[in-house]
């Protein structure tokens, strides 16, 4: 029984380490933030339609400043809904003014309800966000 709970005791300790290391750890820590921002806009201007979109979102997850040209010109000129909107909300979520300027315009004026619709509630959430 005494054997039991010092099993159960040090497992216990060990899962506790090792999750509290798991919430420290900053996955860009040591890696060279522009060398990925690079591999990142090369993924954008990629032609390959699921490349382009997992980059355009990674982009957007670490607000990379680089790729908001790419993004424009990705929201700009995009094949379809599906990539027009996942650089929407990459640019969104970066802030850049630029980009949030396209959205805006987007919004009122894009040729596709779906794209019009999306942007705008992308827009007033960063409105809401930024107030916040």
């Amino acid at each position: 029984m005494r054997s039991l709970s010092i099993f159960i005791v040090s497992i216990t300790l060990l899962l506790s380490g090792t999750l509290s290391y798991a919430k420290s750890i900053n996955p860009m820590r040591g890696l060279n933030k522009h060398l990925i921002e690079l591999n990142l806009v090369e993924g954008i201007n990629s032609d390959n339609e699921g490349l382009k979109v997992s980059a355009a979102y990674l982009a957007g997850e670490i607000k990379s400043d680089m790729s908001v040209i790419p993004l424009l010109r990705m929201f700009n000129s995009g094949a379809n809904d599906k990539v027009r909107i996942a650089a929407a909300l990459s640019l969104v979520k970066i802030g850049d003014p630029r980009g949030l300027k396209a959205i805006k315009f987007a919004f009122q004026y894009d040729d596709s309800k779906y794209v019009r619709n999306l942007c705008k509630i992308f827009y007033c959430c960063y409105l809401n966000h930024a107030v916040n």
